[in-house]
């Protein structure tokens, strides 16, 4: 296993892994082949994970791609962010793009786009004119003003002004402005999938 304390990357840099890192920052562009395990990494230019990324913190400003599983205890991405597989996190702020397989969190805050087939957190927070495509799962979910969601499943679901769902499945309680678009809404039983009870796995 390849291990570095630091990197800052300017240029072009290429990795062969498993690498363990403590702290990298990369302007520039850096590829990395293999698995990735460390602390913190920012990347405001172009980074490539051919392999999964393991990490306590991850900041994405500019474009980053990581070809199998995302672990990480905090996620912010004012870029792009693309993950082939599964990402399990415990907090994910999302302002930029995010296109994943599922996600599994503790806590989910979204203001721009996000693709997956599912995202299962203990909260969501869908902010303002966002879009989501795919099913959110959670115990507390809010759709904010004029965001756009397929379908949305919650112990207790709000759904403010303009907001255009296509489905509301609620356990508890639904909370739906009157002036938003929510083609149905479904009391169902129990939530389809069970939360994560940790969201970083063993």
């Amino acid at each position: 296993m390849q291990e570095i304390e630091e990197l800052s990357v300017g240029g072009a840099v290429k990795l062969r892994g498993p690498v363990k890192f403590g702290s990298i920052d990369v302007s520039g562009s850096a590829t990395i082949e293999g698995d990735a395990e460390g602390n913190v990494l920012k990347v405001s230019g172009a980074g490539h994970i051919n392999g999964s990324l393991s990490a306590k913190e991850l900041t994405i400003s500019g474009s980053m791609k990581i070809s199998r599983r995302l672990v990480c205890d905090r996620i912010n991405v004012s870029g792009i962010l693309r993950v082939d597989d599964e990402i399990w996190g415990g907090y994910i702020e999302i302002s930029g793009t995010l296109e994943v397989l599922r996600v599994f969190a503790r806590s989910c805050i979204f203001s721009g786009k996000v693709s997956a087939e599912e995202i299962i957190a203990d909260t969501i927070d869908v902010g303002r004119k966002s879009k989501i495509r795919g099913t959110i799962i959670g115990r507390d979910v809010k759709i904010g003003r004029k965001a756009e969601v397929e379908i949305v499943e919650g112990i207790h679901v709000k759904v403010g002004k303009d907001a255009i769902v296509d489905e509301v499945r609620y356990v508890e309680s639904a909370e739906i402005d009157q002036e938003a678009d929510v083609d149905k809404v479904v009391k169902v039983e129990r939530l389809s999938k069970e939360l994560p009870k940790s969201a970083i796995p063993d």
